[in-house]
Order: C-alpha cells, then structure tokens, then sequence
C-alpha cells in the first residue's frame, strides 16, 4: 500500500452505517481511535458506544500509536485520544454489497509531547478509488470538526485509507458525496441528542436572503410518514417539517412592490467550485386543515439559474394526505461558481391565489427562462455602476456573470421607461419563441419588485453602430463588413420564416447588430417585433421603429410586412458601404471619430 503524508494523524473518529432504502441502519461501527477501553456517549439518542481500536482486528499498518490529549478529558467524550503515525495505517470493514453507507470522521486537534496534530496534513481514501480528504488540516481548536460522507460498496470489503480517485458519473448513488449543508429552515437546531441519526440540522439564518420577504411558521402536526414512498423519520425528523417559512404578503408595502406577487425565498450557499452537487429538498403540508391536500398549491423552484421542475412543483403529485413528507433530488451542472442558491416560491399562473394577489399581475410568459433578482444582482456585483457597457431608451445594460459562470448582458429598465411592460413582454415572447446562431439568445427575464430585467448572451465586440462611428475602435476591414451583412441577413430571414408565426423585427438598424468573438454578428433588441400568421400579407398597426430607417410606405399606411424590415436592412447596408468609403480619411488625418449624420438622409 502506497504511503501518503507522513505526518501525524487528527484525533479520528468513524462510524458507518449500511442503510436500505428506508435509511434504517442494519449494520454499524463506532470507533474511538487511540481508546484502551470502550466509549459508551449516553447523551446521544439513541446511545452509541465506540469500540477502542487498541487491540482491535479491524486496525492493521505499522508504527502507530496511541496519543491522549493532556489538556482535555471529559468522561464519556469522543476527543481524549488520538492515533498518530508516519505512515499509512487501516481500518477494514465488511459490509452488505450493492449498500450505500454513510462515513464520518471526527477531528479535534491538540499538541502533546512533540506533536502539534492543529498543523498535521494527511489524506484519508476508501475503497481503493476515492480520495475523501487530501493535503487536509483542520486548523478549528476550539470544537471539533465533523466530516460526513456517502460511499457506495461493490463489493464486501469497505477500507477507508487505499488510493483512489473521487469521480461524479453515472448512476449518481454509486457515487462518494460529501455532506456540505445540512439545513433545517427555519429551525431549530437539531444535533445528535435529538436526531435518531446523530446528525446535526442548522438553522437557515445565515444562509437566508431577504429575510423580511418571509415569516416563520411551526405547528404541532402528526406526520404521515409513507415508507412505501421512502418517506421515513430516518430520512427527517418531525421537528424538520414542522417548521417552515411563509411568504409575507400581509403589509401593504409587499403589495405595492410586487404588484405580479413575484417573489422568491431564497437561499445561498457557499461552495467549492468544480464539482456537481446534489441538493435534496423536503416538502410537507402543514397549512391544510383536513387530511385532503391543496390540489391548486403550487410552487415554482430554480436552483441556481435553473428551473428545477418545468410544470411546477405540486405537492398532490409525489401525496396522497395532507402532513405527509416528501422529498426531491436535483443535481446541479458542473459549476464554476462560488455560490449555489435555492430559490423557491408560489407559481401564480397554475395556482389557486386570492384576489390579493391577482390585482396588476404580469403573466409569466416562459418559467424556463426565469432568473430570481437575487441572481442577477449578484451577477452584477448589485448593479456596480462600473458594469454599464450600454444606456438606451430602455434602461442601462450591465456586464455580469451568472452562478454557472455565464457571461450576460443585463438589460435594466427605467422605473419610467418609454418602452415599457408591452415591449419587454414581447422580447420574452419573441426570443423563447426561436433559437439562431444569427440571433442573440436571451437568457432569462426577471419581473420580482416591480422590476423587468433582460438577460441575454453577452456580445463581447458590442453593436455595429459604434464601429462604424468611432468609439476609438478600429475600422472593420471589406471582409468583416461582407461577413457582418450576410449573418445578420441570415438572422432576419430567419424571423420572416423560420418560425410558425412570422416576426417582423420593426427595428433593424446598426445599433441592433451586436458583435461577438470574431466579430459574428447577431440581430438583437425584439421589444418592438410583430407576429403575424405565414398567410397574412401584412399586419396593420402604430408605426414604430426609428427615423431614418423607417420604410415610407409602412410609415404611410401603417401597414406593415417582412419588406418593411428588409428596407431596414438596406439602409444599413448603405451605412456599411459610406463608412468603409467615408471614414478613410478621416483616419489618414488621425481623427479617430467620422462626423456625418448616423443614417443617410431618405
């Protein structure tokens, strides 16, 4: 067996448990490392004694021993003693095939004699391909430091110190997951007196965002716990499901500043990026007052930036009776953010609300694209000032990064924009309507606190319009302004035909030409586009678009058709061609700006 850090080894405690599907234990291992007698905690519900792994045949390897800690002793406590060595020692267990099992080590460090163990690296590996710890410290002295893990055995041998590589595929359950939050929102603590599992639950304050957008709430309810479902106290305790948070939508001031009743609960946690993590959540009925469940109580859920459940989260779905537990597993994509946040809150569209909420409501027109305010604030560092890449009649564009490492571009509002609620509703429906490499994807929409908010791809080179008019930028070469017209008419023709319904832009010009890597170019801003059916001619309807480009006879008779856009389109075609002719000079002179009118005159 290979030799990892020859250094001195925490005080290690471990325990596995071989669980069911219904999470009941059948077979166990309490070890106390460095003990001479057995250690029986009697405070612990129920009581567990930790066997001396002095003399003990599940411990083999060369040149350990035993360390007492000379500053603490307490009887009946899990941290007197240590196993120290400067090499590699084991312990082997036999457990059930095909079982998953939960292991956690135990670490509190102390010095004595020679050994300083607050400063000891080592790493700790199980069944021969899992790294669990590497190059790990525990620089925490003042209480102990518990790490939990879920291992799955092949086979009937577990040995926790072998070499190995900790890999998240396929089925997931037949992977090593470590336990990072174990949350029980919003309370009360629970630790190993209390929980038949010896596990400890935290409270959610400080994880919690916006504490004021929800109350607390506990009752006293008997649950119906459905093992048949998987639903059993091992899997949580009464005391986790009878506590919950509420939505506080009793002040006037939440009504007026969420006139949609959009809001979310959320929560953010810190992570270690670069690696998937699954996050298990626990629902219960405790409102209901008959044993029948609330068919129209549904809820809406993101994980990070994602919809978790695309039809919504209904309690009828997964129970039968009101006050029964249940539980749901996501995974979440490989992330390289430093946050992970769990967003959860009431899905008006599908379910049964008062008209409390119903009065100024905004219909949400696609929930895959939604993204909670909390995110997109966090993505812009709160809107820093130094992340406007763009102000228009709309509102500010903002640099930002999404949880999952997304680059975006978000496009604020003004609480008085010109354009308002009928066009950014129509971007939404537009834009989740067609997908083109020519067409700049929007990301996600947010309409919480009265805001409407835009999150699109992020367009690296920015809009046509300011290579064209300086902006210190240098001048597109004949080839990048070739290329640049023909993906942007790829793009258009795309809207006129591409889709079951045709969209007519009605606001082509270079402003709305972004630019990405290798100057690709996209058409964007759809807050002004129509749909009409493939068999109309032409839709009647207000002008609307910019002067300069505006097609007369649209402009004349109202009556607009996907010519009308082509116009558009040929009047940035001859902004192309002028530019490339005009602005040489200007550059031979070392003006870094062109002065002439922005379109030609019509």
């Amino acid at each position: 067996m290979e030799s990892f850090h020859r250094t001195p080894l925490l005080s290690l405690l471990l325990f596995i448990l071989s669980f069911t599907t219904s999470f009941t234990p059948n077979n166990s291992y309490f070890i106390d490392c460095g003990a001479i007698t057995s250690n029986t905690l009697s405070g612990d519900n129920p009581p567990r004694t930790f066997t001396a792994d002095n003399g003990s045949n599940l411990l083999s390897g060369k040149n350990s021993s035993s360390l007492s800690n000379p500053s603490y002793y307490s009887p009946g406590s899990l941290y007197n003693t240590a196993r120290v060595s400067s090499s590699t020692f084991t312990y082997s267990f036999t457990m059930a095939t095909n079982s998953s099992n939960v292991l956690r080590l135990h670490f509190f460090p102390f010095s004595v004699q020679s050994y300083d163990l607050s400063t000891a690296k080592f790493s700790v590996h199980a069944l021969n391909r899992y790294i669990l710890l590497e190059n790990f410290t525990v620089t925490e002295t003042a209480s102990p430091t518990i790490k939990e893990f879920f291992l799955w055995t092949d086979s009937s041998d577990l040995i926790p110190y072998s070499i190995g590589n900790a890999q998240l595929n396929g089925d997931l359950v037949k992977q090593v997951l470590e336990t990072v939050y174990r949350v029980n929102m919003p309370g009360p603590l629970i630790n190993r007196e209390n929980d038949t599992l010896w596990r400890t639950w935290v409270t959610d304050d400080p994880y919690i965002l916006n504490p004021a957008a929800s109350g607390n709430l506990k009752v006293s309810t008997i649950l119906k716990y459905n093992r048949s479902q998987g639903s059993s106290e091992e899997i949580a305790l009464q005391t986790v499901y009878n506590t919950a948070r509420i939505i506080n939508t009793t002040t006037d001031q939440f009504i007026n500043s969420n006139p949609g009743f959009n809001i979310n609960v959320t929560w953010s946690f810190k992570v270690v990026s670069g690696y998937h993590y699954l996050i298990r959540l626990h629902f219960c009925d405790i409102i209901s007052k008959t044993n029948s469940l609330d068919t129209g109580l549904v809820f809406t859920v993101y994980i990070m930036d994602y919809l978790a459940l695309t039809n919504g989260l209904k309690p009828t779905d997964y129970t039968t009776y009101a006050s029964e537990p249940f539980y749901l597993d996501f995974i979440t994509p490989f992330t390289s953010a430093q946050n992970i946040t769990v967003s959860i809150s009431l899905d008006r569209i599908r379910s049964s609300v008062s008209t409390l909420t119903t009065i100024g409501a905004s219909p949400r027109i696609d929930f895959g694209l939604l993204i909670t305010f909390s995110n997109i604030k966090m993505a812009t560092n709160n809107f820093d000032e130094k992340n406007i890449i763009g102000v228009g009649g709309f509102g500010k564009v903002y640099k930002g990064v999404l949880n999952n490492g997304t680059g975006v571009a978000v496009k604020q509002a003004y609480s008085r924009s010109q354009q308002g609620l009928p066009e950014f509703q129509t971007e939404i429906e537009v834009l989740s309507l067609i997908r083109h490499r020519h067409l700049v994807s929007l990301i996600g929409y947010c309409n919480e606190h009265s805001e409407m908010i835009l999150v699109y791809e992020y367009m690296e080179k920015g809009s046509l319009r300011n290579h064209l008019y300086g902006n210190n930028l240098p001048s597109l070469s004949w080839k990048q302004r070739l290329e640049i017209r023909i993906e942007a008419a790829k793009g258009l023709h795309y809207l006129h035909t591409g889709s079951s319904q045709t969209i007519i832009h009605r606001d082509v010009k270079s402003t709305n030409i972004l630019l990405g890597k290798g100057f690709a170019a996209k058409v964007s801003d759809f807050g002004l586009s129509k749909l009409g059916a493939l068999s109309q001619t032409h839709v009647s309807t207000a002008v609307k678009g910019t002067f300069g480009y505006l097609d007369p006879e649209y402009f004349k008779t109202h009556m607009i058709t996907d010519k009308s856009d082509v116009y558009s389109f040929g009047v940035m075609l001859l902004e192309l061609q002028e530019t490339e002719v005009r602005r040489k000079p200007y550059e031979d002179s070392g003006s870094s700006e062109a002065h002439f009118p922005a379109v030609p005159v019509i």
